[in-house]
């Protein structure tokens, strides 16, 4: 997994320039940077749906099967929840150092959330 000093390193042009043409705090840049990472994990994930939904049906209608048909169905929700939580993480990641204890469990929350999302697929697959 992604250490918190990775995907600080990661936005640390983004936090500078907020800083620098805002005159916003560090923090308040890092909250920043944290709401971008989810909006954009959120539009990520909106994307996902219309590739899912749009796209790849065309491309599997030419099979003669319609298992890749079910599995696409199936796989669209747990998709876009994977994205989020991928997002929300990373969103966590990037102000840990200001939520004190409770940065500790930013790993764990990451595991509950990803069990929950193979357990709604699963469901669907079933």
């Amino acid at each position: 997994m992604m250490t918190s000093i990775g995907v600080t390193g990661l936005f640390d042009g983004v936090r500078q320039q907020i800083i620098a043409s805002a005159g916003f705090s560090q923090p308040v840049a890092d909250a920043i940077v944290a709401a971008l990472i989810v909006a954009a994990a959120v539009v990520l994930a909106r994307a996902v749906r219309y590739v899912v939904l749009h796209v790849a049906p065309a491309l599997v209608a030419r099979t003669e099967t319609t298992l890749d048909d079910e599995i696409l169905r199936a796989v669209n929700g747990p998709l876009q929840w994977l994205v989020v939580a991928a997002g929300v993480y990373l969103g966590l990641r990037a102000v840990d150092a200001y939520v004190g204890s409770a940065s500790v469990y930013i790993d764990e929350l990451l595991v509950v959330a990803l069990i929950f999302i193979l357990a709604y697929l699963c469901s669907n697959l079933v």
